[in-house]
């Protein structure tokens, strides 16, 4: 459920049911497993408090350490993206290019490595929805390689199904747009 920049999670783990509530407004996250009758609450990260409230895609937004430099925007994998430089405290440089349409890291690379990179398949349906296919490389510090398909829904503005390799599939199903109440969320 998403409603008034917060969101809840359902899902199911081992047979037990966990709902986890992220709240940016509040700064915090919430995991609650009924059954059990247990709740926690955690300090939602910084960074992703900002980007969320902000709707930037700064990859150093909420990390002092980091410095980010915007660079001059160009095409990764025939789309625009703005480049960007980030310099870590240990001076280690890394590269991010982020989607200028959809803000989404669309190649990452480090230590004169592709580390990540998300190719543009083409557009399709999802559950009777609109969506975008998108083919995800991450490359693995020893060289190996894991390659997934995204189905991104640009309305909801969040992938709404992703299958890896192994054949895992995470998706939602039976998306309905309407207006959520405050009780999901606190």
């Amino acid at each position: 459920y998403v409603g008034a920049g917060r969101l809840r999670t359902e899902m199911s783990r081992d047979g037990r049911q966990i709902v986890e509530i992220i709240d940016p407004g509040a700064g915090r996250i919430v995991l609650i497993a009924p059954a059990q009758r247990l709740y926690m609450e955690q300090p939602l990260p910084a960074a992703e408090i900002q980007r969320s409230l902000l709707n930037d895609d700064n990859p150093c937004l909420g990390s002092p350490s980091m410095r980010c430099t915007l660079m001059e925007s160009e095409p990764v994998n025939g789309r625009m993206a703005r480049k960007w430089r980030i310099a870590d405290a240990n001076g280690a440089i890394a590269y991010q290019w982020n989607d200028a349409e959809h803000r989404f890291a669309v190649k990452r690379v480090q230590h004169d490595q592709i580390v990540l990179e998300l190719s543009y398949v083409g557009g399709d349906h999802w559950e009777g929805r609109p969506v975008e296919k998108w083919r995800s490389t991450v490359t693995h510090a020893d060289g190996s390689r894991t390659v997934s398909m995204q189905w991104y829904d640009k309305t909801l503005n969040i992938a709404v199904r992703q299958e890896q390799e192994d054949g895992s599939v995470r998706e939602l199903r039976n998306i309905t747009l309407v207006v959520q109440p405050d009780s999901l969320f606190t």
